[in-house]
């Protein structure tokens, strides 16, 4: 009957907002659907890109096919809804990003049995936009850190350069993780703010890696522990009045005035990371994808700003 079916219409509603919806021949779900359920079992995704993926899909995806019934969804379509987007101006890493979630999305209906073809595979993509590579120069690091008001500071950058930390590794770093009679760094997690709420998880590829310390950063490394709390789960970063250190924040206030200071606006902080992958190469030094474990091939020429002490020290 017509009241019978309104209350399993309202069943199924609330079964859906409290993520218990499950397609049903008459019922297949819509794109909006299947993208709630994939996102609600992503849990491989790491905090801020669990965010991202979630306003993508919210203001790219939903608004255009949101409403569609994932069987009914075509190729064409998607095809067309894809050049809305460059049309309005959207660079091609949002527009990747939002083809990405609907990706997700299509693809749980198929393991679902819900579809057997995935219209947004296999279509025409905008290229990212890829910055040249920026290798500094050791003179360069230095007017860097000179530019910073204060140790730590300087200490952070000295971390990515001479270490090729990522900025979220270098807020996860604990006083303990710091070992500097093995002249060694642990790397075990990442910190990163999510909506101004700091976040702890593992590193970027999962891996817990060892890094060795260079003489440049040893000695700054040795003054800033002395002024650390001296328990080992205590964070090796803080602000001033001891709260936790946010890499935003500091990116904002610190690193951008410091390379404006030096004439260098276009700089990254990530450009520090790929200066210490250049140096290393330069040495003929063999990297995995972390640039975790570390070996020479031949004895560093002069010519390395590291000096050889890292390859000495990860022998």
């Amino acid at each position: 009957t017509r009241s019978e079916a309104e209350r399993a219409l309202v069943r199924a509603e609330a079964d859906q907002l409290r993520g218990e919806w499950e397609p049903t021949p008459d019922d297949p779900g819509t794109v909006g659907e299947w993208a709630d359920r994939w996102l609600a079992g992503a849990h491989h995704l790491a905090p801020r890109t669990m965010r991202n993926t979630r306003q993508a899909l919210d203001v790219r995806v939903r608004p255009a096919l949101g409403e569609i019934p994932v069987p009914d969804l075509t190729r064409q379509r998607v095809e067309g809804w894809v050049r809305d987007l460059i049309t309005q101006g959207y660079a091609p890493d949002s527009v990747r990003l939002a083809v990405a979630a609907l990706r997700g999305a299509l693809t749980a209906a198929e393991r679902a049995g819900v579809v057997t073809q995935r219209p947004a595979d296999r279509i025409g993509l905008p290229r990212p936009r890829r910055r040249d590579l920026v290798v500094l120069t050791p003179g360069d690091v230095e007017r860097i850190c000179a530019a910073m008001p204060c140790s730590q500071d300087r200490l952070v950058v000295l971390l990515a350069a001479y270490c090729g930390l990522r900025a979220g590794e270098i807020a996860g770093l604990t006083v303990g993780r710091i070992d500097l009679a093995g002249r060694c760094v642990t790397v075990a997690e990442s910190v990163g703010d999510v909506d101004g709420t700091l976040v702890r998880r593992g590193t970027k590829t999962g891996r817990v890696r060892s890094v060795p310390i260079p003489e440049t950063v040893a000695s700054p490394l040795a003054a800033h522990l002395s002024t650390r709390p001296t328990d080992p789960d205590a964070p090796l970063m803080a602000t001033a009045d001891g709260g936790p250190w946010r890499y935003g924040s500091w990116y904002r206030h610190r690193f951008r005035p410091a390379v404006g200071a030096i004439d260098r606006p276009e700089l990254r902080f990530h450009d520090l990371r790929h200066t210490y992958a250049s140096w290393l190469k330069m040495s003929d030094v063999a990297l995995d994808a972390s640039f975790g474990m570390v070996r020479d091939r031949r004895p560093p020429g002069p010519s390395c700003p590291l000096c050889g002490s890292v390859l000495a020290t990860a022998r």
